[in-house]
């Protein structure tokens, strides 16, 4: 790059630095502070908890027994739930 144009960008850069110190004095242009964002821990990407399939359908099944168990305190009784 030639001196010259060196020269004229640094001059274009300045020019604009004082256009938005004046717009910033003037109250049409807010200076905005860059906040440095704070990492989000990655969750594993995978889709069962459990190490086998066994491991998975006695989860499962512990979880559906606990919901019928719920869901036996909380409706009156029914067909489907009588003892």
């Amino acid at each position: 790059m030639s001196r010259s144009r060196e020269k004229q960008e640094k001059q274009q850069h300045k020019n604009q630095e004082e256009k938005m110190l004046e717009r910033i004095h003037s109250a049409k242009m807010t200076p905005v502070a860059h906040e440095e964002r704070k990492k989000k821990l990655a969750l594993p990407n995978r889709l069962n908890r459990g190490e086998s399939t066994e491991e998975e359908q006695k989860e499962q099944q512990d979880t559906v027994e606990k919901a019928t168990m719920v869901y036996r305190q909380m409706l009156p009784e029914c067909d489907g739930f009588k003892q």
